[in-house]
């Protein structure tokens, strides 16, 4: 299905309905609009360092990027127009619905039937993912699955390779992707409670995304960030049948979905590596199969209803196993220096072979008691089972051989590069959650409800917690007795236990340490045997809401939210220690619809969570506190996100033929890191960094404003006009995108082999976009 099919099927299909509908009174109407845009885009630019960390050479400016502006829209200038076209008879209707026709965020919808009949749908729907535009890189071929670098000695002495250092030579390409999704179903009912149903969803993804590989053995040689490409296509068949009266109901679907990527992998460069070709693997193919049952019985005793919902899902893929990549012959000789090599470490088994399997299934029994008393008991579970290939791998080495021993994760001499052998496991869990809510009206402006729930999260192949527990209750008061004012207050206790054990304990590791031998893992005696993986660590949670509607006079409303939700973690040294989550939301309307009203809204959201950690000495106490040095201390992070918004809306009905509107909004985000540091270390000439030398930063600070006006004038019944303006600016900060010189970096030299190339993805992504439309719309 395409594009060009869908209007053809429109007019098809309506004039198959008029002719169906000769007998019988057939009407058309609808609305045809049609105008113009401009628009005013101006889109961030980048800094970019072409220089080693320590000279002062003023950085390369990079191009402008209109990306974010356009992210998940098309907002360029020129026509645009909607169409909305209704035909019925007393049997049958179709309706067609169009906007942004000839765009990149195309929608057209299509729908019809025989009333107590079928009913058909088939639409179109396009929407762009637009990720950083004007992006740079010393590679050739970007869009395809091979990269070739312009050649060269690496590293190169700063100043000799300007293909490579020089951002102002590299080659400009787009971050971007396109998903068009065509669809359409058919449902036949014949008049009675039975029901046939099926659908057809296509979805089709094509772009260059972000990637980013390592260059060299470890974080000294630095990295790489190119585009890869997409072409990704998925087809979804479901075939649903159900009966339903007013007794109860049931209803029974199969569906089958096939992923399949053409560009399974893709080639690459390596400067570090000779200028070899490296390999990254890009998503294999998959299916989906699903089976679901839903059934209802209604007017059981005490007038309450029992709800059931089965399903069951395998996904499955397969692919060839990867057994070696590019390394260094030797850790005395890197490249340029040593050779390159493919170093082998043989797979158990060369195919994978995915095979993941959930069954899902869930009962609910509401009853209404009398005497204002209602109630609720539940159950839900979820059983993941992940039967796919374990694939483990055998020790592999370059140079003279063989390695002495085992060695994970990789051992190295003046001679030879050792590698493995590497394990390898699968999880698969199964959790379930029960309880009862209850509520009693006491009288028709008080309601008071409460209820309890158990959760139990039961894992296989998850050392550091098997089993976690989790038990909520709540409590919520309704108040609506007085005409002017109504409100609610909920309260909601949540406790989080786990069957906790220390990280990579003591004979539980499955790895094997350089003499063969099971690894002991952590141990008492070090700071990581008494890390908690954060999902899983014991907590225990309040949380309380409050809503207020308050009408204190005619032609005015308000209405305040407040939210708050605090998160202690129990017998934890390190990690996270706290999380603290706040939410305000006020709303205030005045006038007469009719006349003219205006509405003002705000938001304020904070999170607010603590981390703590400790850096030792050999043979120093791993459990924090005691005296601090500089080698032994304790420290800590306090991260914050913020989160404001302000609004005003407007609408005046100014004459019967004109009605303006208008609104304007403004947000803004913030946060960062405070570090703290119990260490006394003074850099020279610096003084002291907060108790050690830790530097505080923002990140994801942005700011959005948003005016948009609009007016529409109405000269008959058939012909109306819309003149409208939009006004849109986002300013965006985050020391993470600054690097070491406080500027984006596209190559960054830190010395040595420590040498990385950026391309841009997703940087400096401030805009300012302006945007005019008038629109003629006649109706009939």
């Amino acid at each position: 299905m395409n594009r060009k099919l869908i209007p053809f099927l429109v007019g098809s299909l309506f004039a198959a309905t008029a002719a169906a509908a000769a007998d019988d009174e057939f009407t058309l109407s609808g609305s045809v609009s049609i105008g113009a845009r401009g628009t005013s885009r101006e889109g961030g630019t980048r800094n970019g360092a072409n220089a080693t960390s320590a000279t002062t050479t003023a950085p390369f400016t990079g191009p402008r990027d209109e990306a974010k502006l356009n992210e998940y829209r098309d907002v360029s200038g020129g026509a645009i127009g909607n169409i909305d076209l209704q035909g019925r008879s007393s049997q049958d209707y179709v309706r067609f619905f169009g906007e942004n026709i000839g765009r990149d965020d195309e929608f057209l919808n299509l729908r019809g039937g025989q009333y107590g009949e079928f009913k058909y749908q088939l639409y179109q729907d396009k929407m762009p993912h637009n990720l950083s535009w004007n992006a740079l890189t010393p590679l050739s071929g970007t869009g395809g699955t091979l990269l070739t670098g312009p050649g060269g000695v690496y590293p190169s002495t700063p100043g000799t390779n300007a293909q490579l250092e020089n951002s102002a030579n590299w080659k400009a390409f787009d971050y971007k992707l396109q998903r068009n999704t065509y669809a359409g179903n058919f449902e036949f009912t014949a008049n009675s409670p039975w029901h046939v149903r099926v659908d057809y969803v296509e979805n089709q993804m094509e772009g260059v995304r972000p990637q980013s590989s390592r260059l060299g053995t470890g974080s000294g040689n630095g990295m790489i960030e190119f585009g890869v490409p997409v072409d990704y296509k998925t087809k979804t068949y479901s075939l649903d049948t159900g009966y339903s009266t007013k007794e109860g109901s049931w209803r029974f679907s199969v569906l089958d979905s096939k992923f399949t990527n053409g560009n399974p992998l893709m080639q690459w460069t390596n400067f570090y590596m000779q200028n070899a070709l490296d390999t990254n693997l890009l998503p294999p193919d998959n299916d989906l199969k699903r089976v679901s049952f839903n059934g209802m019985l209604r007017q059981l005793p005490l007038d309450s209803t029992l709800a059931v919902r089965f399903t069951w899902s395998k996904q499955t893929n397969n692919f060839g196993v990867t057994s070696g990549g590019l390394m260094p012959t030797s850790s005395a000789s890197p490249p340029p220096v040593g050779g390159v090599g493919t170093l082998v470490t043989t797979p158990s088994s060369g195919t994978f072979n995915g095979d993941t399997e959930t069954r899902t299934a869930s009962l609910s029994y509401t009853s209404a008691w009398g005497g204002g008393v209602d109630s609720r008991i539940y159950w839900n579970y979820y059983d993941t089972l992940n039967n796919s290939t374990v694939v483990t791998y055998a020790q592999g080495f370059l140079g003279t051989g063989p390695c002495p021993g085992a060695s994970f994760a990789s051992t190295s001499t003046a001679t030879q590069f050792c590698i493995g052998p590497y394990p390898n496991s699968l999880l698969s869990y199964n959790k379930q959650d029960y309880g009862i809510d209850v509520g009693w009206r006491i009288n028709r402006g008080n309601k008071v409800s409460g209820g309890a729930n158990l959760l139990e999260v039961d894992r296989e192949g998850r050392e550091d917690a098997e089993l976690t527990k989790e038990s909520k209750f709540w409590l919520e008061y309704k108040n609506s007795m007085l005409e002017s004012l109504s409100g609610r207050l909920k309260y909601q206790f949540l406790r989080r236990r786990s069957d906790l054990n220390p990280a990579f304990p003591p004979g539980t590791s499955p790895f094997l340490n350089n003499t063969g031998a099971p690894n002991t893992g952590f141990t008492p005696a070090q700071v990581p045997y008494y890390y908690r993986a954060y999902d899983v660590s014991n907590n225990d949670q309040n949380q309380i809401k409050l809503v207020l509607d308050w009408t204190p006079m005619p032609l005015l409303d308000t209405g305040f939210e407040l939210g708050l939700k605090k998160t202690d973690y129990k017998a934890l040294y390190y990690g996270r220690t706290d999380d603290l989550r706040q939410e305000y939301n006020v709303t205030v309307s005045f006038g007469n619809p009719k006349q003219f009203r205006i509405t003002g809204l705000a938001n304020y959201e904070i999170v607010e969570f603590n981390q703590a950690y400790r850096n030792i000495a050999a043979g120093q106490s791993p459990t924090p506190g005691g005296t601090q040095t500089t080698t032994t201390f304790d420290w800590g992070t306090k991260n914050t996100q913020t989160n404001r918004l302000f609004g005003l809306i407007a609408d005046w009905p100014v004459i019967e033929r004109l009605a303006l509107k208008g609104s304007y909004t403004w947000t803004k985000t913030g946060g960062g890191v405070d570090f703290t540091s119990g260490s006394p270390f003074t850099p020279a000439g610096q003084g002291n960094y907060n108790g050690g030398p830790l530097v505080n930063y923002v990140t994801d600070n942005t700011k959005k404003q948003t005016l948009n006006l609009k007016g529409d004038y109405k000269f008959d019944k058939r012909w109306s006009a819309t003149l409208g303006y939009v006004h849109e600016k986002y300013d965006y900060a985050d020391d993470q995108m600054r690097s070491y010189q406080s500027y984006y970096p596209y190559y960054q030299n830190l010395g040595g082999t420590n040498l990385s190339w950026f391309s841009g993805a997703f940087a400096n992504p401030s805009y300012k976009l302006d945007v005019y439309y008038v629109m003629g719309t006649y109706k009939f």
